[in-house]
């Protein structure tokens, strides 16, 4: 401690830190962030699924510093794979963005548990669909119109739907990138929309399916994230529906019951009356003999 009191001491002691700092840890630092590697970056878009060829990639030299652990530094980590994302210029190429096998075009059905479905449902119009230009992950709103009554609604369980497929004549989905061009061929374009849905929803779309007709209404897009924020609103009005649906039938339950018991005690009191009558009709009867003998 008296060391520590010495002006001297304590004096050598910061300039020996201080030429620690300078000659040996900056030094480190400023090497560790000058550090160059190679990556993998896209070079023009990369849609989903697609093969990449060498044409889609370009090899930089970047600092190394924070670097993704997963990112690839070589073409040969890339060249004939697969892309399992849309994939953006100038954007570093991870592992877990590639597959060694072809998608199956159809990734949203494998996402299937039993809490949510799929169903198709058809668009009676081009403008039903939103002309087109519907993308998966998208949310809209179910809006039913009936033939018979006119009458157009959007039921408490369809105000948000998400969007997993829009699906031409021929049985092929539209791509993100074939939404953006202008084709006029009818082969092209959306005859049904897949749409992921719980088992109520499932009934009444079915339902819509068979007896109205469905026009679509854009919602919501943008992230998964913020997509999610949507369909947790469905499920409460969902549940709330249930709820609702579970008290109404124990309320009908009661009022059955109640009414059973007051047709039995009506019954009693009817029986009961009957019983009087009989009774009385026999003993005026027997008055009636016992008088016609005693007047003979």
């Amino acid at each position: 401690m008296k060391y520590l009191k010495n002006k001297t001491v304590i004096g050598i002691i910061a300039i020996v830190v201080g030429l620690l700092l300078c000659f040996i840890v900056s030094p480190l630092y400023n090497r560790a962030s000058e550090a160059k590697t190679k990556v993998v970056r896209v070079e023009k878009f990369i849609e989903k699924g697609s093969l990449i060829s060498k044409s889609d990639v370009k090899v930089v030299e970047v600092g190394s510093y924070n670097m993704q652990d997963d990112v690839l530094h070589t073409e040969k980590d890339v060249v004939g794979k697969y892309a399992v994302d849309n994939m953006y210029q100038d954007e570093n190429i991870l592992k877990t963005k590639l597959s060694d096998e072809p998608l199956s075009g159809m990734e949203y059905l494998e996402g299937m548990n039993g809490t949510y479905g799929a169903i198709s449902i058809t668009l009676q119009s081009f403008a039903a669909g939103l002309s087109g230009k519907l993308l998966p992950g998208d949310i809209v709103s179910v809006i039913s119109t009936s033939d018979t009554t006119q009458d157009t609604n959007i039921m408490p369980e369809l105000q948000y739907v998400r969007v997993l497929a829009s699906t031409t004549q021929k049985g092929k989905d539209i791509k993100e990138s074939d939404s953006k061009k202008n084709n006029d061929d009818e082969d092209n374009l959306p005859l049904t929309v897949t749409l992921q849905v719980t088992r109520k929803q499932a009934l009444a779309l079915a339902q819509i399916e068979q007896l109205e007709k469905a026009h679509l209404e854009l919602v919501f897009r943008g992230t998964n994230q913020e997509a999610n924020v949507f369909l947790e609103q469905q499920k409460k009005i969902i549940e709330e529906q249930l709820q609702n649906d579970s008290s109404s039938n124990s309320d009908t339950a009661i009022q059955y019951n109640n009414s059973a018991e007051v047709n039995t005690n009506t019954e009693q009191n009817v029986s009961g009356k009957q019983n009087a009558e009989e009774k009385s009709t026999t003993e005026t009867g027997q008055n009636t003999i016992g008088a016609g003998d005693k007047n003979e």
